[in-house]
């Protein structure tokens, strides 16, 4: 495959014949092991041109790898990568997706600059400085907290933190009347005497984060000190 990837490169020089060139970097692209310089060259000439998405997809697919011949073919993986991630964005994954980000990251990876902003775009602030206790991704009771961090000397671990589920559900369908479309919000507060206080809202527009904060305010919580999470509305 390595000798078809070659002899595909051997036509983008001159004379240009990039008909014969996609014809053996897809070859080698479609072998059973895959070659993914030649799938990064074959994303490179069907961006040009636009035509079949789904064998764009699927080169850019095998060509997003560590790695590469020389710098060139770096580059090229990187933009395959870069590809990828677009395709992902316009199929309605969001930038910040795991999906995409990796993709962004592995770009960045492979030396390319756009990649990097992307990744350096993507990355979410720490959300509570000092924290003792931070999970991600917990769901119950029809609640899901994509993460939650907390600065306290109460409980803690995973149990401390589900205890937040048993919080936040019954105040979801506020929460939820809160925004017409998804939208992710990450609320700060304090837990006091049992109860959620000085609370603070950000992510949406003012008048949604006020909203926020009036459907978490006064919440019964069982892990006193300052505490955070993120999370979607809609």
């Amino acid at each position: 495959m390595v000798h078809c990837s070659e002899g595909g490169a051997s036509w983008l020089a001159e004379p240009v014949d990039k008909a014969h060139a996609l014809a053996l970097f897809s070859h080698a692209c479609m072998a059973s092991s895959p070659d993914a310089d030649a799938c990064a060259q074959v994303v490179a000439l069907r961006s040009e041109s636009s035509d079949e998405p789904q064998a764009l997809r699927a080169a850019a697919e095998a060509a997003c790898k560590p790695g590469g011949r020389d710098d060139a073919a770096k580059k090229a993986r990187s933009v395959a990568c870069m590809t990828l991630a677009t395709l992902r964005t316009k199929e309605g994954t969001a930038p910040g997706d795991p999906r995409v980000a990796s993709l962004h990251h592995d770009a960045c990876t492979l030396g390319n600059q756009d990649g990097c902003k992307a990744e350096k775009a993507n990355a979410k602030p720490e959300l509570l400085a000092g924290a003792n206790l931070h999970v991600d991704g917990i769901t119950g009771n029809g609640v899901k907290l994509d993460e939650v961090a907390c600065k306290t000397e109460g409980m803690g671990g995973m149990f401390g933190a589900m205890t937040l589920v048993t919080t936040f559900a019954p105040r979801k369908p506020l929460l939820d009347a809160c925004a017409k479309t998804k939208t992710e919000v990450v609320v700060r507060w304090v837990g006091k005497g049992g109860a959620i206080t000085d609370v603070h809202a950000s992510g949406g527009t003012p008048a949604m984060n006020t909203c926020v904060e009036r459907a978490i305010s006064g919440a019964k919580v069982g892990i006193p000190g300052a505490c955070a999470a993120r999370f979607s509305i809609h």
